[in-house]
């Protein structure tokens, strides 16, 4: 078990990044391991970490010095979490993703997965935007409504997040991260 101490130590050598600083309106776990890709309102998990009686505890990635620091969620307290497990086999195969990858490899890799989701429709649009159009130019021209769906989505790599029950492989959590060293300037 990682020490608090430890952990606020090391926070010293890091960077603030992760969900406080994003911008997202949703956030997508790729996890690898268990080949299941999850999604949820990043606000729904702003709200569960600032609850007052969090449960949570600040945990370092790795072993010391930590890369990262971040809260290991359990799925099952994730607040609207959707789970997506019957994405085909080939896209798993090609992206082939190995634990030795780069972060940018595997972040890219996650990317790919999720785009696919999209495009494919495995998932649905969560909100979309409808106008009805009221510039009389615009009506005769043929448009009567101007429909669409703009989301911002941050895509994590959680290799080993997520949780298969048939095989028991897998965290049963999601990784939310906090800070980073990221000397690399990686993400």
């Amino acid at each position: 078990m990682t020490s608090t101490k430890t952990i606020e130590q090391m926070q010293k050598d890091h960077i603030q990044y992760g969900i406080l600083q994003e911008l997202s309106d949703y956030r997508v776990h790729v996890c690898p391991k268990v080949r299941k890709v999850y999604w949820y309102k990043t606000s729904d998990m702003l709200e569960l970490l600032n609850k007052a009686d969090t449960p949570y505890k600040l945990k370092g990635v790795g072993k010391p010095p930590y890369t990262a620091t971040g809260y290991p969620i359990p799925i099952t307290d994730i607040p609207g979490l959707r789970t997506y497990s019957q994405l085909p086999e080939k896209w798993w195969d090609k992206q082939d993703f190995q634990m030795t990858d780069s972060t940018s490899d595997k972040g890219a890799k996650a990317e790919w997965i999720v785009k696919g989701c999209i495009l494919k429709g495995f998932v649905p649009v969560f909100e979309y935007k409808c106008v009805m159009v009221t510039d009389k130019t615009q009506q005769l021209a043929g448009i009567d409504i101007q429909a669409g769906c703009k989301m911002n989505i941050q895509v994590k790599c959680d290799f080993s997040g997520g949780r298969n029950d048939d095989t028991k492989v897998g965290t049963g959590n999601l990784f939310v991260q906090m800070t980073e060293t990221n000397k690399q300037h990686q993400h």
